[in-house]
C-alpha cells in the first residue's frame, strides 16, 4: 500500500491501495497486514477477514438504430428479390462502457423457422461508443424466396453479461420475392420468330430446338430445364419432354440452350418450359405450343433388278409347264434408307384376270441395301394357263411405293406338262378368245437352240396387223400372248387371224378366231 500522509508513526500514518475488480459478485473478502522493521506482526480490528466489496455488472441494451429506415425495425429494405442486399443494423449500449465480447453482436435469420446457412453472423462495427450507443450492421443476399423470414440479435458485453432489449424478440422480415424467369425466341438467324430450324425436311434432316432463358434474380435454370416438348398427333413422342443444353449467355441477360434430334415423318408440334431454382415456372411466348416441324417421306421406288432375265420385267421364265419353278424379282430403294413395311414388297400373280390362291406373296430379302437397292424374290409352280403380275411396296411409314413394276404385266405362260409342242414345233393355246372380255391368246414354240425369232399376226388379207415379238429367244420352250389389238393398240375386228413364226429352224403358221 502507498503511504498517503503520516504526521509521526506513532500518532498514525494512513496508507491506500485501488484495483479495479473485473469479474463480479458478492463473495469478495479482504484483510490487512502489517510488520515494523523489527518484523514484528501487527494486532488490530483490520487484521480481521472482512466481507466486500460486492462488484456488479450493468447489461449492455441492444436497440433500433434510430436511423432513416431503421426506426421501428433493424432491417432495409423490407422487401426485395434474391439480388436485393438486405442491411440488418444495431446500436449496442452498455452503461459500463463495455464494449461487446467477441463474435457480438450476432444476427439470427430464419426460414420457415429454421436458421439458414451461416446463421447467426457476426455483425461489423460501424460508429459509435459503447457508452453512448454502438452501431453494428450485416448486409446479406437471400437466394430462397419467402414471406417466411424472420431476424432477431443477441449481444453480450465483455464479461458475458447477456443484452437486453427490443432487438432480441423474433421481427418479421424481410419479404424476398421472386421474379418469374422469362423463354423467348433466341433471335439469331433462324431464330427470330420460333425456335425451330429447319422448319420443314425429310428424316434425315437433323432439326434444332433453341430457347433463351432470362431470369431478372440471375437464377439459374432447375435441374433439367430448359426442356422441349415435341408431339406428334397431340401426345409426346418417346423421351419427351427432353432436357436441352446450354450454349452461351448468362442467366440474367438471356442465356441460349439448345437440343437437337432427328425425327420420323409426320407433322409436329413443340413447346418449352423451364422453372428457376426456386422452381418458379417460366413465362414467355416460347411456353406455347408452336406448328413443326413437317417431317415429309421420300416414297420408296420399286424398279426390274437388271439382272440378266429381269431387264424388262419381274419373272423368268416368262413361259413354261405346270413343272418348272417361275421366280419373281424386284428392286426395292429408298432414300430414306426405310426398310419395307413387314409383307412387302409383295406380287399379286392373276390368272385369267382373276388372282391365284394365297395372292399377293410377300418376296423374301435377296441382297442390297435399301438406299441404293434391294433385291426381292420368291419362286413359284404354277397351275397350266396364262399369268399377269404385278408388285407393291410400302415403307414402314406406310409410304406406297411408285415405279413400273406396279403396272400390270402379262406372263408368264404356263402350258401343261404333257401340252409342250415339240421340238421346232408351235402351237396355239385359247384358239377362239374374245378381247372384249380380256381374254388372251397364246403361242408357244420350241427351239433347239437360241436363235432370233419373230412372231407376227396377220389378217385374213394377209395385212400385217401387229408385230408381236422380234428378238433373241432361248432354247426350249418359248411363249407370248396376243390380247386382240393391232400396233396402234386398237382391238381388231372379229375374224380369223393368223399368227407365223419365223427363226431357229421355225417358220410355221397357226390360225386363232377373234370373237368380238
Amino acid at each position: 500500500m502507498a503511504l498517503i500522509s503520516s504526521v509521526t508513526y506513532t500518532a498514525g500514518a494512513v496508507y491506500s491501495y485501488s484495483q479495479v475488480l473485473s469479474s463480479t459478485g458478492t463473495d469478495y473478502t479482504y484483510s490487512f497486514e502489517a510488520e515494523d522493521s523489527y518484523n514484528a506482526l501487527s494486532t488490530g480490528t483490520p487484521v480481521v477477514v472482512m466481507s466486500g466489496p460486492s462488484v456488479t455488472n450493468s447489461a449492455p441494451v441492444l436497440a433500433w438504430t434510430g436511423e432513416t429506415n431503421y426506426t421501428g425495425d433493424g432491417i432495409n429494405p423490407n422487401t426485395g428479390d434474391p439480388a436485393t442486399n438486405f442491411v440488418f443494423r444495431l446500436k449496442y449500449t452498455d452503461s459500463d462502457t463495455d464494449g461487446p465480447a467477441a463474435g457480438y453482436p450476432k444476427l439470427y435469420i430464419k426460414k420457415g423457422g429454421v436458421d439458414i446457412s451461416g446463421s447467426p453472423f457476426t455483425m461489423s462495427y460501424v460508429s459509435g461508443e459503447p457508452a453512448s450507443g454502438a452501431i453494428y450492421s450485416y448486409t446479406k443476399t437471400l437466394s430462397a424466396t419467402g414471406s417466411d423470414y424472420t431476424y432477431y440479435f443477441e449481444a453480450q458485453d465483455a464479461y458475458a453479461a447477456n443484452a437486453t432489449g427490443t432487438p432480441l424478440t423474433p421481427v418479421a422480415g424481410p419479404i424476398v420475392s421472386n421474379h418469374a424467369p422469362v423463354l423467348a425466341w433466341t433471335g439469331e438467324a433462324n431464330y427470330a420468330v420460333d425456335g425451330l430450324n429447319p422448319a420443314s425436311g425429310d428424316r434425315n434432316a437433323t432439326y434444332v430446338f433453341r430457347v433463351k432463358y432470362s431470369d431478372a434474380d440471375n437464377q439459374a435454370p432447375a435441374a433439367g430445364y430448359p426442356k422441349v416438348y415435341i408431339k406428334q398427333g397431340g401426345s409426346d413422342i418417346s423421351g419427351s419432354p427432353f432436357a436441352m443444353s446450354y450454349v452461351s449467355g448468362a442467366n440474367n441477360t438471356g442465356a441460349i440452350y439448345t437440343y437437337s434430334r432427328t425425327l420420323t415423318p409426320g407433322a409436329y408440334t413443340y413447346a418449352f418450359s423451364a422453372q428457376d431454382s426456386d422452381l418458379v415456372d417460366a413465362t414467355g411466348v416460347p411456353s406455347g405450343e408452336a406448328a413443326g416441324p413437317e417431317v415429309s417421306n421420300q416414297l420408296p421406288a420399286l424398279a426390274w433388278t437388271a439382272e440378266t432375265n429381269y431387264a424388262s420385267d419381274g419373272v423368268y421364265p416368262r413361259s413354261g409347264n405346270s413343272a418348272d419353278s417361275f421366280v419373281f424379282r424386284v428392286k426395292y430403294s429408298d432414300a430414306d434408307n426405310d426398310a419395307p413395311v413387314a409383307g412387302y414388297p409383295r406380287v399379286r400373280i392373276k390368272k385369267s384376270g382373276s388372282e391365284i390362291p394365297g395372292s399377293p406373296f410377300a418376296l423374301g430379302y435377296v441382297s442390297g441395301a435399301n438406299n441404293t437397292g434391294a433385291v426381292y424374290s420368291i419362286s413359284k409352280t404354277l397351275a397350266a394357263g396364262d399369268y399377269s403380275y404385278l408388285f407393291e411396296a410400302a415403307d414402314l411409314y406406310s409410304g406406297e411405293a411408285s415405279g413400273g413394276p406396279l403396272s400390270e404385266k402379262t406372263g408368264p405362260l404356263v402350258i401343261g406338262t404333257s401340252a409342250a409342242p415339240p421340238a421346232a414345233e408351235v402351237k396355239v393355246y385359247h384358239g377362239v378368245f374374245k378381247p372384249g372380255e380380256n381374254e388372251k391368246t397364246s403361242v408357244a414354240f420350241n427351239l433347239p437352240a437360241a436363235a432370233v425369232v419373230t412372231v407376227k399376226v396377220y389378217d385374213s388379207s394377209g395385212r400385217k396387223v401387229r408385230d408381236l415379238y422380234s428378238g433373241s429367244s432361248a432354247s426350249g420352250l418359248n411363249a407370248m400372248q396376243w390380247d386382240g389389238r393391232n400396233d396402234g393398240g386398237q382391238r381388231v375386228s372379229s375374224g380369223v387371224y393368223t399368227i407365223k413364226v419365223e427363226g431357229g429352224g421355225i417358220n410355221q403358221t397357226r390360225r386363232v378366231v377373234v370373237v368380238r
